[in-house]
This record gives structure tokens, C-alpha cells and sequence, in this order.
């Protein structure tokens, strides 16, 4: 398969996964988001394109925005599945490619709140709030994590409140 075949068959298998995703199909989406990033060409091989540069440029940038898309989604999967440490994994693959990512920070901050990583996920709805401080989304997410702090603090008070008297 060459570099264009390759991008299209990243684009179909993360279409598929989308599919799945709005399907509810959660696992199923998951191996068509793998299978997405397991086809995206390497640069080499976007390299090797007889086109000009700067569409080589693009095809690269396209590449790497589907392979962030789908790595996001993987997250949001994984948190839908309840499983914490595979969505974080994908959170982290996903910022690899671009940390500017308000969708991973935020993906990865909910992983850290179910961990309860609390300090964690802070400094990502914060860092993701300051990318995109009109989103709702981050707002309400922000508010939970106070309340899970307040509530941790509370139950941290409950367990050695008497043991220093």
C-alpha cells in the first residue's frame, strides 16, 4: 500500500470507529481506532509521494490530526469502558503529537479523576482552560474536581481527625 492508499485507509477505519463510537459499540470502536493509526503512513512514506512539498506538508499534517483524532477517541472509549489507565495511555499518545490538545487534556483529566489523581487532572482542566476558556465542558469538569476535593479532604479529616489528640 502506498502513502495516499494508506491515508485513505486511516480515514475509512476512523469513520468505521466513529460509527461504532455513535453506535455504542465501545470495544468495536476501539480496534477500528487502532487499526486507524496502525495504517496512517510514517513521514517517510508521505515523503516518498511524487507531489509537490507543501502537499506533502499537508498530507503530514492530515496524517498526524487523524492519528491525535482517533487516540483522543480511544480515551473517550476506554472511559466509557471504565478503564482508567488505557484511556490515560491514549490522553498521552495523543498530547505526544500535539500538546496543545484541549480534547486530550481534558480526556486525560477525567482518567485522573476516576484514578483519583486528583492534582493531576487539576493541572490539565487548567491547561485546557486556559487553550479554550469559553468551553462549558472544562467548567462543569472543574467544578466536579472541587467537589471531589472538598469531599476527599473532608473524608481525610474524618480518618485522622482523633489521632492526634
Amino acid at each position: 500500500m502506498d502513502a495516499a492508499e494508506k491515508i485513505d485507509a486511516q480515514t475509512l477505519k476512523k469513520e468505521q470507529g466513529n460509527m461504532m463510537f455513535k453506535r455504542q459499540k465501545y470495544s468495536e470502536a476501539i480496534r477500528k481506532y487502532e487499526k486507524a493509526n496502525a495504517l496512517a503512513p510514517s513521514d517517510a512514506d508521505v515523503d516518498k509521494m511524487v507531489v509537490p512539498d507543501e502537499e506533502k506538508a499537508e498530507k503530514k499534517a492530515i496524517v498526524k490530526k487523524a492519528k491525535c483524532a482517533c487516540f483522543v477517541n480511544l480515551a473517550v472509549c476506554h472511559l466509557r469502558l471504565e478503564d482508567a489507565a488505557a484511556a490515560l495511555t491514549a490522553s498521552n499518545s495523543a498530547l505526544e503529537i500535539d500538546s496543545q490538545s484541549v480534547k486530550a487534556l481534558f480526556r486525560r483529566a477525567q482518567a485522573y479523576m476516576i484514578s483519583l489523581e486528583l492534582e493531576a487532572a487539576r493541572a490539565d482542566l487548567i491547561a485546557a482552560a486556559k487553550l479554550d476558556p469559553k468551553s462549558r465542558d472544562i467548567r462543569q469538569e472543574l467544578e466536579t474536581l472541587k467537589k471531589v476535593q472538598a469531599e476527599a479532604r473532608l473524608n481525610e479529616k474524618r480518618s485522622y481527625g482523633g489521632m492526634f489528640k
